[in-house]
């Protein structure tokens, strides 16, 4: 059994390769993975479903 990841917030944009605020406004569009709450003030990213969210953005992109 292999545990998921959690990613700070600043992991996650940086694996994700988008800047703190684009990460922030396509989270709250609903077109990037939720937050999860991990404690008091803290939170994080499950990176199987920022894996999954990176996958769907490269299957869309066009052919050169």
């Amino acid at each position: 059994m292999q545990l998921d990841r959690i990613l700070s917030p600043r992991e996650a944009w940086r694996t994700a390769g988008v800047s703190r605020s684009t990460m922030y406004r396509l989270e709250k569009a609903g077109l990037f993975p939720r937050r999860l709450q991990i404690s008091t003030g803290r939170t994080g990213y499950l990176a199987s479903e920022l894996v999954a969210w990176m996958k769907t953005r490269a299957a869309c992109r066009h052919p050169l």
